[in-house]
Order: C-alpha cells, then sequence, then structure tokens
C-alpha cells in the first residue's frame, strides 16, 4: 500500500518556520494532543541552545499549532501508520520532508514519544553522529553483533551471518534480509556497511536527512509498507548515518536515548533516574515511559 494521506481536524499557523538552527528534531506521536503538549513541556525544560522540534502527529483529536512553543511545528502533509510495519519510517520522512522544505540545520535527532529528557542537553553546534546503544555499558559482556557494523557483503543474509557470530537475527531476521527496496538503496549509494540502532535518540548531520528524504521519497507509492512487518526504522536511519560518518571521518558517539533493553524496557523507578543523573554524563533522555502522561515518571520529570 503507498502511503496514504490522513484527514484529520487541525489548526495550523498561518506561516512557516524559517532559518537554520543548530538542532531538528523529529517526533511522531500517535498519542491525543496532551502528548505533544507534554513532550514541549519536557522540551522546555531540558533542551538549551537554538533548536527546532517538528512532530508527526497524525492523532485524530483536534490539535490548535499556536497553542505550541514557537519552535515546535506540526506536519502538514501526515499519512496513516501501522505497527509494525515501514510505514512509520515513511511518517518519519514526513517530518524530514516538512524540516528539509522550510528550514536548514547542523543536526538532525529522531525522539520518540515513549522518550523523555531527565536532565539538560546541550543542543550540539557542530556535526554529530550518535548510533552507540547504552546497554553495551549497561551490560558489557553480551554480544551486540546485531547493532555493530555488518560488511555489506553479508546484504541479504545478514541474520545468517549474526548467527555464526553468536548473535541472533534481530531486525534482519525479521524482514531486513528480505527488504530489496532498502538493498536496492544501499547498492545505488555504494554504502560499505549496514548499521542497526534504536531509532529515538540518534544524532546526525542534516546532510543525512537529505540523503534520507532523497531516498525515502522514492518509496512514497511501494505497495510494500505494510508487507514490510519488522521495525525498518531501526536499520535504514543508522545505516546512512554510519555510512556518512565512515566517509567524513566522523566519530559515533552514544545514543541521546538510554533504553535498558536487557531489563524491562520500560522506566518504573525515580531511583532508575537519580542513579543516571548522578552517573556519567553520556545520554540524556530515557525510554520508554508509559503513555499515560500522568504517570508518576511523566510528572517527576518535569518537576
Amino acid at each position: 500500500m503507498p502511503i496514504q494521506f490522513t484527514n484529520y481536524s487541525r489548526i495550523y499557523r498561518d506561516y512557516l518556520p524559517f532559518g537554520h538552527y543548530d538542532l531538528i528534531i523529529v517526533s511522531l506521536v500517535h498519542q491525543r494532543p496532551e502528548m505533544v503538549e507534554y513532550m514541549a513541556n519536557n522540551l522546555a525544560k531540558y533542551v538549551k541552545g537554538k533548536f527546532l522540534w517538528v512532530v508527526h502527529y497524525n492523532n485524530e483529536q483536534p490539535i490548535d499549532e499556536n497553542s505550541l512553543p514557537s519552535w515546535a511545528w506540526l506536519v502538514r502533509d501526515t499519512i496513516q501508520t501501522a505497527r509494525p510495519s515501514r510505514l512509520l519510517l515513511m511518517a518519519i520522512n514526513q517530518a524530514l520532508k516538512f524540516s528539509l522544505v522550510n528550514v536548514s540545520s547542523t543536526n538532525v535527532m529522531t525522539l520518540s514519544s515513549g522518550s523523555a529528557f531527565f536532565r539538560e542537553f546541550i543542543v550540539p553546534t557542530i556535526s554529530k553522529v550518535s548510533l552507540i546503544s547504552h546497554e553495551v555499558k549497561i551490560e558489557p559482556n553480551k554480544c551486540y553483533a546485531h547493532i555493530q557494523e555488518i560488511d555489506v557483503s553479508h546484504l541479504g543474509k545478514c541474520a545468517e551471518y549474526l548467527k555464526s557470530v553468536g548473535s541472533f537475527g534481530w531486525q534482519y531476521g525479521f524482514g531486513g534480509d528480505s527488504d530489496l527496496e532498502f538493498h536496492k538503496l544501499i547498492k545505488n549509494r555504494q554504502f560499505k556497511y549496514l548499521r542497526g540502532a534504536q531509532w529515538s535518540g540518534q544524532i546526525w548531520p542534516y546532510e543525512v536527512a537529505r540523503m534520507l528524504v532523497e531516498d525515502l521519497s522514492d518509496l512514497d507509492s511501494s505497495n510494500l509498507h505494510l508487507q514490510l512487518k519488522y521495525a525498518t526504522e531501526e536499520l535504514y536511519l543508522s545505516t546512512y548515518a554510519y555510512n556518512y560518518a565512515i566517509c567524513n571521518g566522523l566519530p559515533i558517539d552514544f545514543l541521546e536515548v538510554i533504553i535498558d533493553w536487557n531489563s524491562g524496557y520500560e522506566v518504573k523507578s525515580m531511583g532508575y533516574i537519580e542513579k543516571l543523573r548522578s552517573g556519567d554524563s553520556d545520554g540524556s533522555a530515557i525510554c520508554k515511559l508509559s503513555d499515560n502522561i500522568s504517570d508518576i515518571i511523566r510528572e517527576y520529570l518535569l518537576i
């Protein structure tokens, strides 16, 4: 099924963003407008610097863009999404399209609605690539080959390769190995590696966003979006960013969003947040938080 646009009630500002920013943050929000408001409050409290926040909001509940901070904007051409499918990736692309048409930036950051900042985040002013999962520090003795670089020679057979090195197939086994449209994009770009990563908390230069928009927009009319039932957003984005970093000699930093994949995934303890606050300085946001904005953890983060 090609992408299909929504037709929900919206009130937008009668002008569009413009200018240059140090960072564009793009998010997908499927929850009610209260989640957009919560995220705006969270960003206002913790994010310091010249940034723009662009939201692909596709809940049927009405929302008024004028009620949001001046740096918060809603994507005009939102699309229908479904999980798990490539439509989530295409929605991210809609947010990138809106951003690139109107403004420029040094970097772009991805942020899920299940994520929130817990300490101050200083917006970087130089080109940056953040892809390393914090789980490699939280539990260093595990094999993390599935989120490390994989030579393009294994394209289509990555799950088999991972099994041979003691890992598991991950998104490659779930569908990445059979995603021929993804493979074609990689070959056309002459990428040397595949690289997986959680999508929330990635940071990459504006040029990576331009590459993604150029390539993903060609997939708008694809009939495979619903057939590909794997987390494409955990392969496409990071593969583009990683190859850009390698070609341009940029270091790979830790993701800005901390997820403890090995211990339940969800954040349920304020003590855990305080432990992170007193620990090392890598990462300033956490995931996954409850969809309930009145959840005690979410409220705690705004105090």
